[in-house]
Order: structure tokens, then C-alpha cells, then sequence
């Protein structure tokens, strides 16, 4: 297991949340 600095994992929840927000927002746009 390799260890995620809390920079990483605070990028990675920003990631994760932009496509999450990008996938509320599909449905809109159609």
C-alpha cells in the first residue's frame, strides 16, 4: 500500500467532485 499525502487526497477529492458535479450537470444541458 503506498501512502497518500493529504495533498494528494485533497486533489483527488476535488477530482472527484468535479466529475461528479459534471455528471449533475449532463441531465441539464440535454
Amino acid at each position: 500500500m503506498s501512502y497518500q499525502t493529504p495533498i494528494q487526497n485533497l486533489s483527488l477529492l476535488k477530482y472527484l467532485d468535479l466529475s461528479l458535479s459534471d455528471v449533475r450537470q449532463l441531465p441539464n444541458s440535454v
